[in-house]
């Protein structure tokens, strides 16, 4: 197994944490015109990368307490992106969705090293 699975599984649940709790920041961007997930889509796709990421992990021989802080990082850093762009943006952007995505990869795969190399 590598160890991008869980991470991108992770990481792609919190790109869609802004897309469901924030409306778009403009009515004439590309955001508006798609639509917005129900919070019930996100909770559901959360709870299933929850499972893969826990089994996966298990099934790795990773330190639980990396996996642990693998889904803290994630939801952490999903809520930090989503609370920013509300505050300055007013809403969501397609940006803002790829910022939280990339930026909960990076803080999943460094919280599960830091459990490995400990």
């Amino acid at each position: 197994m590598t160890l991008p699975a869980p991470a991108a599984c992770l990481s792609r649940v919190a790109g869609i944490a802004p897309l469901a709790f924030l409306p778009p920041a403009r009515l004439d961007g590309l955001s508006h015109s798609v639509g917005q997930p129900s919070r019930d889509s996100f909770w559901i796709a959360a709870l299933l990368a929850l499972c893969v990421t826990i089994a996966l992990g298990i099934l790795g021989g990773w330190p639980r307490g990396g996996i642990g802080l693998m889904i803290a990082a994630a939801g952490l850093s999903g809520l930090v992106v989503t609370r920013l762009a509300a505050r300055l943006l007013g809403g969501q952007t397609g940006d803002v969705a790829g910022a939280a995505q990339q930026l909960a990869e990076a803080a999943v795969l460094t919280g599960l090293l830091i459990t490995i190399a400990a």
